[in-house]
């Protein structure tokens, strides 16, 4: 998708996610469920909205029927700064192992509910209506008996607190990882552990607004840089994995300069069952990360990425000592990352047209997509150790406006070519638009170039926005997605698969009615139903079909709780 201005690189490097363990993770919505003024919490402020709604699942008529006092509190008028004071919608739980995922919310009563009854049973504790709610953890058991934990023991769970325009709430748990699971007959365990960071991380968000006064001959003009941040208390970081047939440990160096107080992971230490001591205290191999930086040559942390160079394995004899390159990276350096302080972002934030000098009238820079600059610092080659080498193109995402296509920000892969040892070269090229050049792109949201907000009362005066005040990504970050993919091989054979898009399933939106009346919010998230599979059909490089595949999905009835 590409790398955005503001994002900042993971303890494996910039673009890569190590995927080791589990959690559960949430959107929050509102105030944090488990709070005294959330949804679960002991104000019970979901029972209260559910009791008095007009009839059960009927929430239209709730603010006739709710006393004016809680209606006060759940609104946010008559309170301090017009905020509300409490909670109205449950949070949106993601439950991530390395054998399935699922997504969830919890109803008035503290009772998990499904998108689909796919047989998971998740038990909450010290979690509903409760004091005790820092403690919170998870239990989930699959359709098989198999158990997992979440967020049980030391350093499993992730805190954090945003503050934006000065405000700071309450931190709350983002994440509860993954810990132990138990197999169905309890004869195999998996223990995951846990390290916490010396220190709280900080990441920023900048943001700027420019204000017009027409109260004013020649009308005023002020800019505002808006600094967002998010603390982390003291992020935490797998740091074992271990069974009754070996273990893994991961080791991490606190020595970055683009973010001081998060580590990289140094390396990962494979281990082996020992029935003589009956541990894992035999070292097998060791996977080592290299690392420097994107903008290498400068000293400004808002310049300097973590980039992951390569994997190299070293064995526990002097005769595999050596370290073996298993991979290496290459990455589009072409164009540079700009500091993360400055405004030059696209609509969606990626890297778009380095203005020189940048103007300090925000209303000037260019928001355009663009190519070039959309690729820098992305990953676009791969050297395995068997001797192939990886190529990887990209393009910039598309949507169909009516006819033909728009650039939006981000990028699609274009193309994958693989290269031998032997010097044979395999390749695939994906087409995100029909034969007459109409994309199959369909976007969240058409406000996303809506940058103005201009008063209708009053003295008029004009606000401009770095980006778009309005929604215009789903809970998930997704902002673009395809009804249609075309993937062509290198003999002229193609596979063409058809996906659920925004036009299938689009989240509603309603007007949140402030005072500028221009913020729109959705009431939920249908973003569970969008990119599901719905056909796919093989063909020969003479267009006749080979096989064809079609999905129909139903909704499950009756959820589990």
């Amino acid at each position: 998708r590409g790398v955005k201005v503001q994002e900042y690189a993971s303890e494996v490097g910039l673009g890569w996610q190590l995927n080791a363990g589990g959690s559960i993770s949430r959107v929050v919505r509102g105030f944090p469920d488990e709070q005294s003024n959330g949804y679960l919490g002991t104000g019970q402020w979901g029972q209260i909205i559910y009791t008095n709604s007009a009839s059960p699942n009927n929430y239209t008529t709730f603010f006739q029927t709710i006393s004016t006092t809680n209606a006060g509190i759940l609104s946010g008028l008559s309170q301090t700064n017009d905020e509300p004071h409490a909670d109205g919608e449950p949070d949106l739980f993601y439950v991530k192992t390395p054998f399935f995922s699922f997504q969830f919310v919890f109803d008035q009563n503290g009772l998990p509910v499904f998108s689909n009854n796919e047989g998971y049973k998740v038990i909450p504790t010290n979690f509903i209506n409760t004091s005790a709610y820092t403690n919170s953890s998870f239990e989930v058991i699959d359709p098989s008996g198999n158990q997992f934990y979440f967020g049980n023991t030391p350093n499993s769970t992730e805190q954090a607190t945003d503050s934006i325009f000065g405000q700071v709430p309450p931190p709350f748990i983002t994440s509860w990882y993954l810990t132990k699971i138990i197999s169905f007959n309890s004869q195999d365990i998996i223990t995951f552990n846990y390290i916490a960071a010396p220190t709280n991380d900080i990441t920023y968000n900048y943001s700027w607004t420019e204000t017009q006064d027409y109260r004013y001959s020649p009308a005023q003009t002020i800019t505002y840089l808006n600094t967002g941040k998010t603390t982390f208390s003291t992020p935490k970081f797998i740091s074992s994995i271990v069974s009754n047939l070996g273990e893994l440990d991961f080791n991490y160096t606190f020595s970055r300069l683009d973010d001081p107080n998060m580590p990289y992971l140094a390396n990962i230490l494979m281990k082996a069952y020992n029935p003589q001591t009956q541990g894992n205290t035999t070292s097998l191999q060791t996977y080592n990360f290299n690392y420097t930086y994107f903008n290498s040559t400068s000293s400004n942390p808002n310049l300097l990425r973590l980039q992951l160079l390569g994997i190299t394995l070293t064995g526990n004899t002097s005769s595999t000592s050596t370290p073996m390159t298993i991979a290496s990276f290459g990455y589009n350096t072409s164009a540079s990352l700009p500091d993360r302080t400055l405004p030059v972002f696209d609509y969606w934030g990626f890297t778009t047209t380095m203005p020189n000098p940048i103007p300090s009238d925000i209303f000037n820079i260019i928001r355009t997509p663009n190519l070039v600059m959309a690729q820098a610092c992305i990953l676009n080659s791969i050297n395995s150790l068997l001797g192939a080498n990886y190529q990887i193109s990209y393009a910039l995402n598309t949507l169909n406006p009516g006819s033909g296509s728009t650039n939006v920000g981000g990028l699609c892969v274009t193309g994958i070519s693989q290269t031998l040892s032997t010097g044979e070269n395999i390749y695939k090229t994906y087409q995100y638009a029909d034969a007459n050049g109409n994309s199959y792109g369909q976007i969240y949201s058409n406000k996303y170039n809506s940058l103005q907000v201009t008063t209708t009362t009053g003295t008029p005066f004009i606000v401009y926005f770095s980006g778009s005040p309005y929604t215009i990504s789903d809970v998930n970050g997704v902002f673009v997605g395809y009804s249609t993919v075309k993937e062509i091989n290198q003999y002229g054979g193609y596979t063409i698969y058809n996906f659920k898009n925004f036009s299938d399933f689009s989240d509603p939106i309603q007007n949140s009615g402030n005072a500028l009346n221009f913020l729109y919010t959705p009431n939920t998230s249908l973003s569970y139903k969008r990119g599901l599979l719905k056909s796919s059909g093989v063909y020969n490089a003479n267009g006749n079909i080979i096989s064809q595949t079609q999905n129909t999905y139903v909704a499950q009835t009756n959820p589990i709780t």
